[in-house]
């Protein structure tokens, strides 16, 4: 009777953990979305995503908070005036079509995000030359409402792909704001769909 039941245990514990990963849906568009791949491992950025800033680099992967898996990516406030910082997703995409974007975040418990800093998803909208067609741009999250105790998911829905746009760029923004801003944020899961 322990024999069945270890090797029922056996059977059952690699369906269990690979349930636990299947969280996003199978239409899910975005490369590493729970920023699993590293480029180099914790501290370094996640592979298949472009970051950017204005000032100093302070986005990396971090395994001290996730949603899935074992790590999420780590976005600190620049403590600068007006900096800005965000991981970018390049797709192409055809004008008949809608785009789902969303992503989850919690704030750093111990670093608390604080000052004036803000965030919010963002897709660029361009032409086959790159250059840029218009923006679509969600609702801003202050930091000081952002929860450091739950995963919060925030998004943008069924966004319809503007007329002349071959490619788009799906942005997770961070900005410091007028005052600058301090502590950190996790996000992790993101999800980008066709509709």
């Amino acid at each position: 009777m322990i024999a069945r039941r270890l090797l029922v245990s056996f059977i059952l514990c690699p369906a269990l953990i690979l349930a636990a990963y299947a969280q996003q849906p199978d239409s899910n568009l975005t490369a590493n979305p729970s920023f699993e791949e590293p480029e180099g491992g914790v501290g370094q950025g996640p592979a298949s995503w472009m970051l950017f800033t204005s000032k100093i680099n302070a986005i990396s992967l971090s395994d001290r908070a996730a949603r899935t898996g074992s790590q999420s990516l780590k976005m600190s406030a620049q403590k600068l005036p007006d900096a800005f910082q965000g991981a970018n997703m390049f797709l192409d995409v055809n004008e008949e079509e809608r785009y789902s974007f969303s992503a989850y975040i919690i704030g750093d418990r111990e670093d608390k995000i604080g000052g004036s800093a803000h965030g919010m998803l963002v897709i660029e909208w361009k032409r086959e030359d790159g250059s840029e067609i218009t923006r679509t741009v969600g609702p801003q999250w202050e930091a000081r409402n952002l929860s450091r105790l739950r995963w919060e998911q925030i998004q943008l829905n069924k966004i319809p792909v503007p007329k002349g746009a071959v490619k788009a760029v799906f942005g997770i923004h961070l900005c410091d704001g007028k005052q600058g801003g301090k502590g950190s944020i996790y996000v992790d899961d993101v999800i980008i769909e066709r509709n």
